[in-house]
């Protein structure tokens, strides 16, 4: 499970989409342009600690599955809270093991941006 807690930790830039965009294959120039308008979208509404950036919650998951240690889990229970009880759909993770079951998951809580981006560029590159 690859949590908002990872995907705020691998945040995109500006300066890095110009980046994507300058590699000239269509890869790149459209994951620029894609990037780009989220970057905008968080500027306005939503800034992220890094100034001009934004996530790119499923890219990193793919990259994740490309290259599992772009992220870094650990186990945990994690449940869907189907009943309305507390949340209807939320996901709930029990990150202090206080709930007595038996981790049934990898959690990311964390990712390494910059790997990310760099394995973009790689990949990307190719035409």
């Amino acid at each position: 499970m690859v949590p908002l807690d990872a995907t705020h930790k691998a945040l995109v830039t500006a300066a890095q989409c110009d980046a994507l965009d300058a590699l000239g294959t269509p890869a790149g120039k459209a994951a620029a342009i894609f990037i780009q308008r989220r970057v905008a979208s968080y500027e306005s509404s939503q800034k992220m600690d890094v100034p001009e950036s934004a996530p790119v919650h499923d890219a990193l998951c793919v990259a994740a599955l490309v290259e599992p240690n772009i992220i870094t889990t650990s186990r945990h229970h994690v449940a869907v809270e189907t009943a309305g009880t507390l949340t209807l759909g939320r996901t709930v993770v029990d990150t202090h093991f206080r709930g007595g079951k038996e981790p049934n998951a990898a959690v990311a809580f964390d990712a390494n941006a910059q790997r990310f981006v760099d394995l973009m560029m790689e990949i990307f590159a190719k035409q």
